[in-house]
């Protein structure tokens, strides 16, 4: 059975309120083996459920090129087409996941036609304020701005924003 066949049916069975054991027995295999089996395919579990684990990596250098007749209705003759085989080793549920979040993963690179950073807001009012924070945060930010030719508070500004829109 194929990986993404087992986690199909491993999850639909969590789901349904199997243990993980049950749905071994169902498969004539150990609890263990197919725990395993996920995990080295780059999924844990969570709750009733095995996700992608996004600390895991597999390789993706694994690229067939095969041919395939192709018959052109418009044409009477067949002709010979490449098609790329992605091979078992790229995770296509990783991938699948890395393109539904590519807007939010082209938004973490900086821009590279400025190297200040600006923040836009509605209005102009600003509020001194006092922040406790690690020394060692804040002298990294400090030589940032420096190196930038920004504001220390143009950072701590664009990294509330970052957060407010990412992480709430």
């Amino acid at each position: 059975m194929e990986v993404a066949e087992l986690l199909e049916y491993v999850n639909n069975g969590l789901g349904k309120g199997s243990s993980l054991v049950d749905i071994a027995k169902q498969l004539g295999k150990n609890e263990s083996t197919l725990r395993k089996r996920l995990n080295k395919s780059g999924y844990r579990r969570v709750g009733q459920k095995f996700v992608i684990d996004m600390n895991t990596t597999s390789s993706t250098t694994g690229v067939e090129v095969i041919k395939i007749k192709e018959n052109n209705p418009n044409t009477t003759s067949s002709t010979t087409k490449e098609v790329k085989k992605i091979d078992d080793t790229i995770d296509m549920d990783k991938l699948k996941i890395l393109l539904d979040n590519v807007d939010n993963l082209l938004r973490l690179i900086p821009n590279t036609t400025s190297s200040t950073t600006n923040i836009s807001l509605d209005t102009d009012h600003t509020k001194v304020t006092s922040l406790r924070i690690n020394e060692a945060i804040y002298n990294l930010v400090k030589s940032r701005a420096t190196r930038d030719n920004c504001t220390i508070g143009d950072i701590v500004n664009k990294s509330l924003m970052d957060y407010l829109n990412n992480y709430l």
